[in-house]
C-alpha cells in the first residue's frame, strides 16, 4: 500500500466516528483499487467517513458490504465494468451511505454475452442505501437496482441516461427519490433546486507513477433517456417528492403487480413512445392490489403517449391534472433481469 494511504489508516485508528479519511496527501495519481478496499474497510472498522474529493478509483469487482457493515463516502469518482460497483447486503443496521459522490458504471462484453445487466449500485437482503447529491448512472444496465426489502434513498441526485432503467425497485423494496434528476443527461436538464456537482476529475498522473488509463466522459449527446426512469414491481414501495423526471424513452415511470406510487411536487416530461403514458400502473393478475397516488402539485408536459394510464385492481388518488389514456400496451422493457 502507498505510504501515504498507511499514514490516512494511521490517523483514522487515532480518530474514528470523527475524523475524515481524507487523500490530501496522494498528491495527483488516481487510487488504486486495493488502497481504495483497504480504505473503505478501515472506514468500515473504525466508523470514520472516506473523503474520496477530487480523487478517482477503477473497480474490477464489487465491493461489497454485509451483515452490519456501515461505510460512508465522500467525494470522488468510482467506476468501472463489473456487475456493480457495490453491492450491498446488509442487515438493517448497515449503510452504504454516499455524498457528492459520481458512480459511473461501464458496459462489459462478458456481461453482454451472459444477458446480465448490472447496475452501478445494487442492494438486496435488508440491505439500505443512502445517496446524497451523487451522479450515478449505467451505460448498459441499471442505475440503482433494489431486490427483496433492500431500501434506498436518493436526495439531490442526478441520475442521467442509463442502459436500463434509471432506478428499479422490486420485490419488496423501499425507494425514496427527493429533490433529484433522472434524466437523459443532455446540456438541457437542470437540477429542479441547485445542488453542487462531483468535480470533474482531471487525472493528471504522478511522473513517478505508471499513467492510468483515463476513464470515459459521458457523452453530452442528448439522445434519448432511459427506457424508464423508475420501474417497480411485487410490493415495491416508491416515493417521489421535487423531482424531475425528464425524456424518459419509452415510461417515465412503470408501476406493476401490486407496487405503489406516490408523487408529489414532480415534474414529469417529454416522454418519447407515443404508444405508452408517461406513468403506467397496472394490477391485473389475481391478487394484485397497486395505488397510486399523485398530488394536485405534480406537472406534466409534452409526454408523446399522454401522462397516466392506470389498468386492473389499483386504488387511485390522483389530483394532479393529467391527460389520462387507455393502455395497450403492457410489459414492453420490463422483463425479468438477472441479477
Amino acid at each position: 500500500m502507498h505510504a501515504a494511504c498507511r499514514a490516512v489508516l494511521v490517523a483514522c485508528r487515532v480518530t474514528p466516528l470523527r475524523h475524515r479519511c481524507s487523500f490530501a496527501a496522494v498528491s495527483g495519481q488516481p487510487i488504486s483499487e486495493s488502497d481504495f478496499t483497504s480504505l473503505a474497510s478501515e472506514a468500515i472498522r473504525t466508523g470514520s467517513v472516506l473523503d474520496l474529493s477530487q480523487r478517482s478509483v477503477e473497480l474490477k469487482a464489487p465491493f461489497k458490504l454485509g451483515s452490519d457493515d456501515v461505510l460512508r463516502i465522500t467525494g470522488g469518482t468510482i467506476f468501472g465494468s463489473p456487475h456493480t460497483l457495490f453491492q450491498v447486503q446488509t442487515s438493517p443496521k448497515g449503510l452504504l451511505e454516499l455524498r457528492g459522490c459520481e458512480l459511473r458504471h461501464l458496459p462489459s462484453a462478458e456481461r453482454t454475452e451472459k444477458k446480465t445487466l448490472g447496475a452501478a449500485l445494487f442492494a438486496r437482503g435488508k440491505g439500505r442505501v443512502a445517496l446524497h447529491d451523487c451522479t450515478l448512472a449505467s451505460q448498459a444496465g441499471f442505475g440503482v437496482w433494489l431486490v427483496q426489502r433492500a431500501q434506498a434513498e436518493l436526495h439531490g441526485c442526478t441520475v442521467p441516461r442509463c442502459g436500463r432503467s434509471s432506478v428499479v425497485a422490486f420485490e419488496k423494496a423501499r425507494l425514496d427519490v427527493r429533490g433529484s434528476l433522472l434524466s437523459d443527461g443532455s446540456p438541457r436538464a437542470a437540477n429542479p433546486r441547485p445542488h453542487p456537482r462531483p468535480s470533474r476529475l482531471a487525472l493528471t498522473p504522478n511522473p513517478r507513477a505508471p499513467s492510468p488509463e483515463p476513464h470515459p466522459e459521458p457523452d453530452p449527446d442528448p439522445r434519448p433517456g432511459s427506457p424508464h426512469a423508475i420501474c417497480a414491481r411485487g410490493d415495491a414501495r416508491v416515493r417521489l417528492r421535487d423531482t424531475r423526471i425528464e425524456r424518459a424513452e419509452v415510461r417515465a415511470i412503470y408501476i406493476y403487480h401490486s407496487a405503489q406510487l406516490d408523487a408529489a411536487g414532480c415534474t414529469i416530461s417529454g416522454t418519447r413512445h407515443a404508444e405508452v403514458a408517461a406513468v403506467q400502473v397496472d394490477s391485473m393478475r389475481p391478487g394484485d392490489a397497486g395505488r397510486v397516488t399523485l398530488a394536485a402539485c405534480n406537472t406534466f408536459a409534452d409526454n408523446a403517449g399522454g401522462d397516466l394510464s392506470v389498468t386492473g385492481n389499483v386504488q387511485r388518488e390522483v389530483e394532479a391534472q393529467v391527460d389520462e389514456r387507455v393502455a395497450t400496451d403492457f410489459g414492453a422493457f420490463s422483463w425479468r433481469a438477472r441479477y
